[in-house]
């Protein structure tokens, strides 16, 4: 079994719409059950459906000799009522007694959990008469692995499959292992173990039978067949795409601009569009750009920036109205030095257009060229110019260019923790989560994220952003973006530098023999 300390966790988990798959489920939920012995949840609804959903990593967790405790609201679903009354005298029938043939595929696992005791769980109810709260309603959730690191998470998502899979959720996650995140841990399991006990002054806590006989338990409707499908598709790894999940559209072969707008045809349907290249930022947005589309009949809008080296571009020619008279690839001898910068907006029309073209000399079917057919078949093309900054961020040097300009055009926060003996000056934007330690020196513009440290003897140097869950110690650093989950502790001096996420440089002036010690990956760049 790996530990918990075996795998790079995000800070912020959010749902995403992707394609036949559950992204929390996928890239969370199973891997962190996988990873340990123990899980601890509190959540305002439990349904067995999240068992069906995850069952790899139930399975995971039953093969490390692991348990679930669940801490749960006093709504649970009816269609979980068979096997949970089971642990009442209700029931002439008995958890063994249980055919599970006749149980669906969630109350299976549900069944032998509880028959192997590997699941507990236990009721909570504002207590009273001490208050009007109505229901309990928190959702924390602890992984503890066999080696004493423990990860906790809280946010929105409640143990339901409606929770990790089906809904928009968003939670933050805290490891044990980072001195920084510790007290969140920490303060988490607190709470669990005094609700567990039932020690906790303003809630009530039942074991699960007690609750069933009691009469405490809300029982909700039940879940619907296709809920109950859907949980189990996840579990295969067999679920179809969502509405949403057609928003992800895999182009496959990269057949040109043109090719990856016509394989959105069938999501876009008989709308408007807009098609903005990942890798463009720019100061002023696009809304000027599909306004001005919209106020008339176009069969496309486009972005155009003035620039200096209109040869490297393709480059439109306008009338006096800002309409599109031709498109040109890299001219010779350029008509105006109003270049393309890869932010459209298009009609449906385009689709057809599309269907239409021949690979260009590169093999590939060319937006310029979509956007010239629909020229010369009538479409009048409208144009934007965008002014002030625009980059195209597609080399490293672009991405530090891009930063100077978002640090300087960004209004900047400093909420978080700036300790006595620490030096700042100019705009620091510091995240609330965020500490810059006594003995350190900061000087803006810089943006620190959250859970990112800079420590003693450190200078921040202006035009740096630090990703989150970095740790910075006495390094000076300027001109510099950190992606992010990096530690810094060399004592020598680093600028202009683009470091990935999990980078780690650390000082070696304890190491034998002498020389640097490098791990470089593909087309990386080196100045020693």
């Amino acid at each position: 079994m790996t530990n918990l300390r075996d795998r790079e966790w995000q800070s912020i988990y959010e749902s995403k719409p992707e394609q036949v798959r559950a992204h929390l489920v996928k890239d969370f939920y199973e891997p962190a059950l996988e990873r340990s012995q123990q899980y601890d949840r509190i959540a305002g609804y439990f349904s067995s459906t999240a068992l069906a959903a995850a069952a790899n990593g139930i399975h995971a967790l039953v093969e490390n000799d692991g348990e679930m405790r669940l801490i749960v609201g006093t709504e649970l679903y009816e269609s979980d009522r068979p096997v949970l009354e089971t642990l009442t005298d209700r029931l002439e029938e008995n958890l063994e007694d249980l055919d599970d043939e006749r149980l669906d595929a969630n109350l299976r696992i549900l069944a032998r959990l509880l028959r192997e005791g590997r699941i507990h769980i236990k009721v909570a109810y504002p207590r009273s008469p001490s208050h009007d709260w109505e229901i309990f309603h928190p959702k924390v959730g602890l992984f503890h692995d066999s080696d004493g690191n423990t990860i906790s998470f809280e946010g929105s998502v409640n143990e339901t499959v409606g929770g990790w899979a089906r809904n928009y959720e968003r939670f933050k996650v805290h490891r044990s292992w980072v001195p920084e995140q510790a007290d969140y841990v920490a303060g988490d399991e607190e709470t669990f173990e005094r609700l567990w006990s039932d020690e906790h002054p303003f809630v009530e806590v039942y074991d699960l039978p007690e609750a069933i006989e009691e009469d405490i338990i809300d029982w909700k409707a039940p879940d619907t067949e296709s809920d109950l499908q859907e949980a189990i598709q996840i579990a295969n790894g067999t679920a179809p795409p969502t509405e949403r999940d057609k928003a992800s559209i895999i182009q496959g072969n990269p057949l040109g601009l043109a090719h990856a707008a016509g394989c959105a045809r069938d999501f876009v349907s008989d709308d408007d569009f807009v098609m903005y290249l990942g890798d463009n930022i720019l100061k002023a947005g696009v809304t000027d750009l599909v306004e001005s589309f919209e106020q008339g009949d176009y069969g496309a809008g486009i972005a155009l920036q003035e620039v200096d080296n209109p040869q490297a571009f393709g480059i439109a020619d306008v009338d006096d109205d800002g309409n599109v008279t031709e498109l040109i690839e890299k001219p010779d001898d350029p008509p105006t030095n109003l270049a393309l910068i890869g932010i459209y907006v298009f009609s449906n029309d385009v689709f057809d257009v599309i269907e239409q073209l021949e690979p260009s000399w590169r093999g590939e079917l060319e937006i310029t060229d979509a956007i010239q057919t629909l020229l010369e078949d009538g479409h009048a093309i409208d144009s934007h110019v965008v002014h002030g900054w625009w980059k195209d961020t597609g080399k490293p040097e672009d991405i530090l260019e891009a930063n100077r300009l978002v640090l300087e055009d960004t209004q900047l926060a400093q909420e978080g923790e700036v300790e006595s003996g620490a030096t700042i000056e100019g705009h620091i934007d510091l995240h609330e989560m965020a500490t810059i330690k006594e003995g350190a020196t900061v000087r803006g513009p810089v943006s620190i994220a959250e859970n990112s440290v800079i420590g003693p003897g450190t200078y921040v140097g202006p035009y740096t952003s630090v990703g989150p869950n970095s740790t910075l110690e006495d390094v000076h650093i300027e001109n510099s973006v950190v992606i992010g989950d990096s530690t810094i502790t060399t004592s020598g001096k680093i600028i202009d530098s683009l470091l990935g996420r999990g980078a780690n440089i650390e000082s070696a002036a304890d190491c034998l023999p002498e020389g640097r010690r490098l791990v470089v990956g593909e087309n990386s760049q080196l100045k020693l």
